[in-house]
């Protein structure tokens, strides 16, 4: 089907193109529900693979998910911009190559409740609608859409005591007050919202519906981790991902799509680079590099240049899980960047969220009046009669489609990038056949068959140092399969095999300058002798580098 990637679909819409893509591809693609959210919504997995060349688990999987958080509506079309782009490209030699021997798993929306209600009312939740489990009932503060014209934006109450002030150079703008300025209109600025069981003075901004989904995987896992829940996994939606991952234990890549700041995120949150294998972080490094050239987004790593709080880490997030827990090279990708379409650059990523400053703001906004229109990106401020609070002022950034996502009509080339991400990572995984060294007939009907295994792809077929000390994955081994009247003399019909590196093994001393070594660790050779003539059926199982197969017929020749 024909499909244009420049609108953001609600819950319905998305189903129903995935069911549509699921129905035209039957060959490529299967669409599943692993669970139902908080809500009750399907969350739709997208298996799509070559099934005719094996079944899914007997290859390596890529995992890529999106809308974690419920505003990041882009992370969702760019799942499903990847699923177009498997389907419609899959007569192209690359994309071909790319199903024959590879399985995506294609989770769209993680945070479907939240994002309906996103696009629906304009609430900006952080991941779920569910009220958040309180030791304590605070005088909380919703965030909501106080005067209902379909955006939840900002009020602005004024107050000597207020952060902020009007800019001089913008109207529309609201700015830092100078930390020496005394005199003149200074405001607080808020949510949109009200508060609950307010007694008309305390102010306590504890907002009830603040799940993370991003902060409930168990990677070092705190309930103290705001957004966190009591324990991990603690809405259906963690959970259900949580099982599906580990379903699939051919997985060997990991991207999982969020919005905004147009950066590439990797492990660790909680951790010094120096704790990695040299190994790990060689391949860390290289595919930022490659991210970095195709997306225009620039790499970090979260524990050194990520960390929102200075003196702590971040725990509960799915890429640590990812990497820690199940060994898989995982990516986080922060799409899009209004301040890098202003031209706006920062030293530091997280300045962006922090206080991009005054001159950073003209900029993006006059981004804005010249490449969208006026009700695409800002709502003028108006007057408010706030029940608690009195005479407010309610306006400011049209936010969830100017810098949260992409506005509509520069979606697509945005995806595009991420897609592309995508399939180079995918590209990079292990990639196994079985052939056969050598047969000979050593007596009347006695056979010597050797068969080797080898291992041309770039990941090594443990995927990583992180998985193979984790243990989490059953070791490679083999079956060799008889024929009646067979007998096996030499070998046996199960045995271990061992893992075969990949060409990642010689980073980072790798070059053209002096080449590289010539050891064969990338390979195996497996030696069996067989009594009887007939067909031999050997497989090998390796977890994370998929399954190979290979058959041949022994017979006596003269």
């Amino acid at each position: 089907m024909k499909l244009t990637h420049n609108q953001y679909l609600k819950f319905d819409q998305l189903t129903k193109t995935l069911q549509d893509f699921a129905k035209e591809n039957p060959d490529l693609c299967r669409l599943s529900s692993i669970g139902e959210t908080e809500g009750g919504k399907p969350l739709w997995l997208m298996t799509i693979t070559n099934f005719k060349t094996g079944d899914e688990l007997s290859k390596p999987g890529f995992w890529v998910d999106g809308n974690t958080h419920a505003t990041e509506l882009a992370g969702c079309q760019a799942c499903v911009h990847l699923i177009d782009t498997l389907l419609s490209g899959s007569n192209s030699e690359r994309i071909k190559d790319l199903l024959d021997h590879t399985t995506f798993y294609i989770l769209p929306r993680i945070s479907a409740d939240g994002a309906e209600v996103a696009l629906t009312t304009g609430q900006l939740l952080r991941s779920s609608p569910e009220i958040y489990p309180m030791k304590v009932p605070l005088e909380n503060f919703v965030e909501k859409d106080m005067d209902q014209d379909g955006h939840q934006l900002l009020m602005r109450i004024p107050d000597p005591s207020g952060q902020f002030k009007i800019s001089d150079q913008d109207p529309r703008l609201m700015v830092l007050r100078e930390p020496f300025e005394t005199t003149g209109q200074f405001y607080h600025l808020l949510p949109e919202g009200e508060f609950i069981n307010f007694d008309g003075f305390n102010r306590q901004h504890a907002d009830s519906q603040k799940f993370d989904l991003n902060r409930q995987a168990p990677a070092a896992f705190s309930p103290q981790e705001y957004g966190a829940g009591p324990l991990p996994l603690y809405l259906k939606e963690a959970r259900h991902v949580a099982e599906a991952f580990v379903k699939r234990p051919n997985i060997v890549g990991a991207h999982t799509h969020h919005t905004f700041g147009g950066f590439l995120l990797r492990p660790s949150s909680l951790r010094d680079d120096s704790e990695f294998s040299a190994l790990d972080l060689e391949v860390f490094k290289l595919q930022g590099k490659i991210g970095e050239k195709v997306t225009g987004y620039k790499a970090y790593s979260i524990f050194h240049d990520f960390r929102y709080n200075p003196k702590k880490v971040t725990t509960g997030a799915w890429d640590d899980w990812h990497f820690d827990h199940r060994g898989v090279f995982s990516w986080t990708t922060e799409i899009w960047s209004l301040a890098g379409q202003a031209g706006v650059s920062f030293a530091k990523p997280l300045e962006y969220y922090h206080n991009p400053g005054t001159d950073n703001l003209l900029k993006m906004i006059r981004w804005c009046d010249q490449n969208l229109k006026p009700h695409e990106f800002y709502s003028q401020w108006k007057k408010f009669k706030h029940d608690q609070l009195g005479d407010v002022e309610i306006g400011g950034w049209l936010g969830l489609f100017s810098y949260r996502n992409p506005p509509p009509q520069f979606l697509e080339k945005e995806l595009q990038k991420t897609t592309e991400f995508s399939l180079l990572h995918a590209q990079m995984s292990p990639r196994l056949k079985a052939e056969l060294h050598k047969m000979e007939s050593v007596g009347t009907d006695l056979f010597k068959l050797q068969i080797k295994i080898q291992n041309s792809g770039f990941l090594p077929s443990h995927v990583s140092d992180s998985a193979k000390a984790i243990g989490v994955y059953r070791a490679p081994h083999s079956m060799m399969k008889l024929s009646p009247g067979q007998r096996l003399i030499q070998g046996k019909l199960e045995e271990p095999l061992k893992h075969l590196t990949g060409r990642a093994s010689e980073l980072p001393w790798v070059s053209s300058m002096w080449g590289s070594q010539i050891q064969n660790s990338h390979e195996e050779l497996v030696t069996y002798v067989i009594q009887g003539p007939g067909t031999v059926t050997w497989t090998g199982f390796y977890e994370t580098g998929g399954h190979v197969q290979f058959t041949v017929n022994l017979k006596q020749t003269n």
